[in-house]
């Protein structure tokens, strides 16, 4: 073989080499839950090949040998990433990625979750100094069921039509209008006791089952709300675990109080209402401006709080910026706090639990840009239901004031509104009364974990 022949041999073998391991590009599958196998994006980083030169022979001599060195070994960019997300979940790119062995380069960069359905994200990468991009698909899915509640007070006055939404309130974190149905026997012409199961269901298939009671009566009856067992404000002094001070919340219902009287009694702090909105729009509380003044006067710490209605970020916007202008830059030592309680009937508002979370969030962005720190004001049982839907939820992330009048109540709180039918001198009538958790840093503490049992 000539010379020339051979070099033109080794030539195409090396370029055929270098085809045949051009890099290939595997789709990632469309992402599950977590628990769910991930999907593995491959990219085959470029062989490098190497070819000696060949053997040198004499024209026309018989070709003894000609020499290449093996291919190296590929290697491979992995991306593991999950195929689904669940909608609304605050995640990143970084999130998304569940295994590689590239750095992550755009990791904290927001994924959209807002929306159901299948989406597309790039990620960039360095591979051993080499920037990569990838394309990723992903789905936004729903997995969540409905709430259902139900307050009790379940009488309906014979010969009247059962209206099943007067019995119930329930919600979606996705579906702002989910359905709801019932079965079982119940004859609204005949007095007596029946039970009814209640189905609430959302578009994306979630559903949630809730079996009550219903009384058909002549009458309903005195309808009584519960404010817990009368308790006198020494008693607060049996609760020391997690050393929190003693206080109680007022509006214009105690009418003129006494601060004096009421440090005198060894209370530390007071919480007052500073507002509502009404029908006609943002009301100032009657005894607001006095209370704010009086309780500074008497040296007691002191917080505010709004009694909100917004179903909007706007209208929860409207109300930050009211209160900022009546706090005129008073320095206050507690958190301010957003007290939304209207869950009867909940879904006559044709809002998500999502949007009343972002209700929250532009209410505590307006206050916390003008030097304020804001938290959350509920019953247990409304942020375990309605408060509590997704990662990012005020009752996971923010500092909360909880309303429990179970004594042996053990939950997380910042505040624990212990009794709305306490007793305290400066103050007439009934007043509720608060244990201040103050060293609390976030949520996660448990600061009663195991209040004593009141005296």
């Amino acid at each position: 073989m000539r010379k020339d022949t051979i070099v033109c041999a080794v030539a195409f073998l090396a370029a055929s080499a270098l085809l045949s391991s051009c890099g290939k590009t595997a789709a990632p599958a469309q992402s599950e839950t977590v628990t769910e196998p991930s999907t593995t994006t491959v990219v085959e980083a470029p062989v490098t090949t190497e070819a000696s030169e060949p053997t040198a022979v004499e024209a026309d001599a018989p070709v003894v040998g000609e020499t290449t060195t093996k291919p190296k070994k590929v290697e491979k960019v992995k991306l593991e990433t999950k195929p689904e997300v669940d909608v609304f979940s605050r995640m990143t790119v970084g999130d998304l990625v569940s295994a590689s062995n590239a750095m992550i380069s755009n990791a904290d960069a927001t994924l959209d979750t807002a929306a159901l359905g299948e989406h597309e994200v790039s990620i960039i990468y360095d591979y051993n100094g080499d920037i990569q991009q990838q394309t990723v698909k992903y789905n936004v899915v729903d997995n969540t069921a409905p709430v259902l509640f139900n307050f009790g007070g379940n009488t309906l006055v014979r010969g009247n039509a059962f209206e099943l939404d007067d019995y119930i309130s329930y919600a979606d974190n996705y579906d702002r209008a989910p359905t709801a149905s019932y079965t079982g026997d119940l004859d609204p012409y005949t007095t007596g006791d029946y039970e009814i199961k209640v189905t609430v269901s959302d578009s994306s298939g979630n559903s949630t089952d809730l079996t009550i009671p219903i009384k058909v009566a002549d009458s309903v009856g005195e309808q009584v709300i519960d404010a817990g067992t009368e308790m006198d404000f020494s008693t607060l002094s049996n609760y020391t675990a997690g050393n929190p001070l003693r206080g109680i919340d007022v509006s214009e219902w105690q009418k003129e109080i006494d601060f004096a009287s009421v440090k005198g009694a060894g209370c530390e702090f007071c919480i007052m209402r500073a507002g509502y909105r009404g029908r006609d729009g943002i009301v100032e509380d009657e005894f607001f401006a006095r209370n704010l003044e009086s309780s500074k006067a008497a040296g007691l710490l002191r917080g505010v709080y709004f009694y909100s209605t917004a179903t909007t970020v706007d209208e929860a916007r409207e109300e930050a910026t009211w209160l900022v202008g009546k706090l005129n830059g008073e320095s206050l030592d507690m958190p301010v706090a957003f007290d939304w309680e209207n869950f009867v009937s909940f879904q006559q508002y044709g809002i998500n639990l999502n949007d009343l979370n972002r209700v929250y969030d532009t209410f505590a962005s307006e206050l916390e840009k003008n030097g304020y720190n804001v938290m959350l004001y509920g019953s247990s049982n409304f942020l375990d239901t309605f408060w509590n839907s997704g990662e990012g939820s005020p009752a996971r992330t923010a500092k909360c004031w909880v309303a429990n009048y179970d004594l042996s109540f053990e939950g997380v709180s910042y505040i624990w509104q212990c009794s709305g039918n306490g007793k305290l001198s400066g103050v007439p009538g009934t007043v509720d009364l608060d244990l201040w958790y103050q060293n609390a840093v976030n949520p996660a503490d448990i600061p009663n974990e195991a209040p004593p049992t009141a005296e």
